[in-house]
C-alpha cells in the first residue's frame, strides 16, 4: 500500500560497509497498487544504496505466515534476490531503484521483513509496516465477470497483451499501434500499422514480434513486425474466396499461429514463419477475439460468450462464460466484443460500441488466511449473492447443472466476510457459490460447470437468494 510500507527499522550498521557485496541499505520500501486485491499482481519498488552499481538482476518472492522476525504475530516475509549480471562495477552517486513482481498475493494483513540477498549472500533485513491485500478476482480466465473498464476515444479491432497490464493496441482511424501502460496511462511506444491500409484486424505476440492481421491491396496479408513497427517477415493469410477478408481472431500458441474469419466463423492454424496452412476447422460462434493462454485458446464471441477453443483439428470447443448472463445485460444498446487478450493475470476485449477496453475477470470466493470465508463485488456491479449447498446433491441434468437445494447466506452484499453457517453433517461437504448483479440489477447465473452448462438452484429452499 503506498505510503505504508516506509520502513521502520534501522539502516544496515557501518561495519557491514567493510563487505563490498554487503555494503547496502535500503532506503525506502514502496508496494502498488495502493489498495491491492488477489487479482492483482503485487509491485515492489525498492531503492537501495549498494557500494557498487554492478547492474542487479532482480527477483523476489512473498509469503505469508509466521516468520521469526515478526514472530509471534504473523506477517509477510519478502525475499528479494539481486543477481550481479556484470564483473565491471562502478560506484553508485543515488540509490539504486528496482521494480519487482509479487505476482498475486492471498487475502492477509499485516507486517512484514524485508530480505535482501545479493550475489548469493545475504544483506539487509528491515521491517515494513503493513501489507494488506483484500478478497477480489481470482487471477486466471475462467467464470469471467465484467470488472469495469477503461473508455478510448477510438475505433480500434486488434489489442494483445505485451506485458502484465502492458497491452498493444490498433487504431483504426490513425492506422497505428500504441503500447499501452494500463496501470500509468502511459503510452510506452507508437507505430505505424504496416500493409496498404494500415488498419489491424487482429494481433498476436510470440515473446518478441507481433503478428499483425490486415488488409492489403492484393489480399489479406499477416505482418511479423518488432515492437518498434520494424517489419520481419510477411505472408498472405488464409481465407475463403470470395470474400477475401483479413483474419480477426489471432493467437500465438506452442510455436503455432491460430486465426478466425468471422463468415463462415472458422479456425486456421498457421505455420509462422511461412505462413503455411496447417489446418482449418469450424467454429461453432462467431469469433472475432483470440487469445492464448497456459491451458489453451481462448476466443470471444461479439455478445460476450468466452469459449475455450481446442487447438486441434477434430475437437470440441468450450463455453465458459456467457457475459451477457454475468452482469453485462445492464448495458441498453449491448456490447459488440472485437479483441480479446490475456495478460496471465486477466483478460481485456474491446468493446466497439462504446469504444472502452473491458476487463474481464474471475469471480471468486476466497477463504482469507484467517480462515473466514470473503466475498467482493466487482467494480461497476452493484452487489453479490452468496448460497451454499451440499455436494452429493449436484446433479447433471440435460441442459443444466442442477445444484439441488441451497441455503442463501448473503443477499445483495457489497462483499466482506462471510458467515458460513453450520458445520456439514459427518460425511458430508458443502460448496459455496456466489453470483453479482450488474450494473442493471440484474441478477446473473451462479456460472457455468466444466462442460459449459449453467448452475441453477432447481429447488431453493425457504430464505434462497431471491
Amino acid at each position: 500500500m503506498r505510503g505504508f510500507g516506509r520502513i521502520v527499522a534501522g539502516m544496515a550498521t557501518a561495519a557491514a560497509l567493510c563487505v563490498p557485496l554487503q555494503a547496502q541499505f535500503i532506503v525506502s520500501i514502496d508496494f502498488s497498487p495502493d489498495q491491492p486485491n488477489t487479482g492483482d499482481p503485487v509491485f515492489l519498488d525498492l531503492r537501495v544504496l549498494i557500494a557498487q552499481d554492478c547492474r542487479w538482476k532482480p527477483s523476489a518472492g512473498a509469503a505469508f505466515g509466521i516468520h521469526p522476525e515478526l514472530d509471534p504475530l504473523p506477517g509477510w516475509a519478502i525475499d528479494v534476490f539481486l543477481e550481479r549480471t556484470t564483473l565491471a562495477c562502478e560506484k553508485p552517486s543515488a540509490p539504486l531503484r528496482f521494480r519487482v513482481n509479487l505476482g498475486t498475493l492471498p487475502v492477509a494483513s499485516g507486517p512484514g521483513v524485508l530480505r535482501l540477498t545479493l550475489s548469493d549472500r545475504p544483506g539487509s533485513t528491515e521491517i515494513f509496516n503493513d501489507l494488506t491485500v483484500e478478497a477480489g478476482a481470482a487471477p486466471g480466465w475462467k467464470q469471467l465477470v465484467a470488472h469495469g473498464g477503461e473508455q478510448m476515444f477510438m475505433q480500434s479491432a486488434a489489442a494483445e497483451a505485451i506485458d502484465t497490464r502492458v497491452l498493444a493496441i490498433g487504431d483504426l482511424n490513425r492506422r497505428d499501434i500504441f503500447l499501452l501502460d494500463l496501470v500509468s496511462g502511459e503510452i510506452l511506444g507508437e507505430f505505424r500499422t504496416p500493409g496498404t491500409f494500415g488498419q489491424a484486424r487482429g494481433m498476436a505476440f510470440d515473446g518478441n514480434h507481433l503478428f499483425v492481421s490486415v488488409g492489403d491491396v492484393f489480399g489479406p496479408r499477416v505482418f511479423e513486425i518488432d515492437l518498434e513497427g520494424v517489419i520481419q517477415n510477411s505472408f498472405p493469410s488464409p481465407t475463403f474466396s470470395p470474400a477475401n477478408r483479413p483474419l480477426e481472431g489471432l493467437a500465438y500458441h506452442d510455436d503455432t499461429l491460430y486465426g478466425t474469419i468471422e463468415s463462415p466463423p472458422w479456425l486456421f492454424a498457421i505455420d509462422p514463419d511461412d505462413g503455411r496452412t496447417l489446418w482449418g476447422r469450424s467454429l461453432p460462434v462467431r469469433i472475432l477475439g483470440l487469445t492464448s493462454t497456459s491451458a489453451g485458446l481462448l476466443g470471444v464471441e461479439p455478445t460476450g460468450r468466452v469459449l475455450q477453443i481446442e487447438a486441434a483439428p477434430l475437437a470440441f470447443d468450450t463455453t465458459l462464460a456467457d457475459l451477457f448472463d454475468l452482469g453485462m445485460i445492464g448495458i441498453p444498446s449491448g456490447i459488440e466484443l472485437q479483441s480479446l487478450a490475456f495478460d496471465g493475470t486477466q483478460l481485456f476485449a474491446w468493446d466497439a460500441i462504446h469504444t472502452t477496453m473491458r476487463s474481464l475477470r474471475p469471480l471468486a470466493l476466497w477463504w482469507a488466511l484467517d480462515l473466514t470465508l470473503r466475498s467482493y463485488v466487482p467494480s461497476g456491479a452493484q452487489s453479490v449473492d452468496v448460497i451454499r449447498g451440499q455436494v452429493d446433491r449436484i446433479r447433471q441434468q440435460a441442459g443444466q447443472v442442477a445444484l439441488g437445494p441451497t441455503v442463501c447466506l448473503v443477499s445483495e452484499g457489497r462483499g466482506g466476510a462471510v458467515e458460513e453457517g453450520d458445520d456439514p453433517a459427518l460425511g458430508e461437504a458443502h460448496f459455496f457459490l456466489a453470483r453479482v448483479r450488474g450494473p442493471g440489477g440484474f441478477k446473473s447465473g451462479y456460472g457455468r460447470s466444466s462442460a459449459g452448462f449453467r448452475r441453477l438452484e432447481d429447488t431453493p429452499l425457504p430464505g434462497a437468494c431471491p
